[in-house]
């Protein structure tokens, strides 16, 4: 990143300023809207498919604040082999956040923020016995949840910064016969911007569900992508399991299209 001369604040990367803008970075407020389908395979042989339009847009833009609000609305595929094979379908449980960006230096930005999620979920995603022992996936809760989240964006040079973000997701209110929502979830990405709109991400997960024995689900993302200058980027993120439990994440795979503008 270059910093700006005076203000000690941090300019737009260069990738940005020279119209190729991934989206990855959470210090260039722009809009932005994406469509994503991520496939996860369970080791216990369940399967998930999501289907997700998130978009997001500045509603604050000044030197030393930034604000950007945002929104995702899901589509959830779950297939089940056993004691019948069938595939359960509908919308998830709808995503509202509220993301503060506030430069600290010339390479450290602080992030804090508050995810507020509605209980939209079709039924029958509801009625599926094993949705309180999920650590990583939405199926729906029934629940309204919030998540509190912080971090921070470190520029370790022009190209590379990396992540660490942590956030916690706790239910206040909903149908109080569906199970109560308790989990934190730290994660660490790096992301290099290679020639041309170029990029290659890592994304290290670690979520823990509290209301299930503290479980945890340990997963590791690689995103490679390609973005250009018309504000367009496609991307593809394979995903592996570090030591799954039956009902954590054993693969799964990311494809994304997002519009930057």
């Amino acid at each position: 990143m270059e910093p700006s001369s005076a203000s000690g604040l941090l300019a737009e990367p260069k990738s940005a300023q020279s119209g190729y803008d991934s989206g990855n970075d959470p210090t260039v407020v722009r809009k932005r809207l994406t469509f994503k389908s991520d496939y996860i395979e369970f080791a216990n042989g369940l399967v998930a498919n999501t289907s997700t339009i998130q978009a997001s847009f500045p509603i604050l833009q000044e030197e030393k604040l930034k604000l950007n609000f945002g929104f995702d609305l899901p589509m959830n595929y779950y297939d089940v082999e056993t004691p019948i094979a069938e595939v359960f379908s509908g919308f998830g449980d709808t995503k509202a956040q509220l993301m503060g960006i506030r430069p600290w230096s010339e390479r450290l930005t602080l992030l804090a923020g508050v995810n507020l999620w509605m209980p939209t979920a079709d039924q029958q995603l509801l009625e599926l016995p094993s949705l309180g022992t999920f650590t990583s996936v939405d199926l729906g809760t029934g629940k309204y949840r919030l998540e509190p989240l912080i971090g921070g964006v470190f520029f370790a040079s022009e190209r590379l910064f990396l992540i660490p973000l942590y956030a916690h997701d706790m239910s206040f209110a909903g149908k109080p016969d569906s199970p109560a929502i308790n989990r934190g979830t730290a994660r660490f990405f790096v992301n290099y911007s290679l020639q041309k709109g170029r990029y290659v991400s890592s994304e290290t997960q670690f979520l823990i569900n509290y209301n299930n024995d503290n479980d945890v689900d340990a997963f590791q993302r690689f995103e490679l992508g390609k973005s250009f200058q018309n504000g367009t980027v496609f991307y593809a993120k394979p995903g592996v399991g570090i030591a799954p439990g039956d009902f954590n994440r054993e693969w799964g795979m990311e494809l994304g299209m997002r519009f930057v503008f």
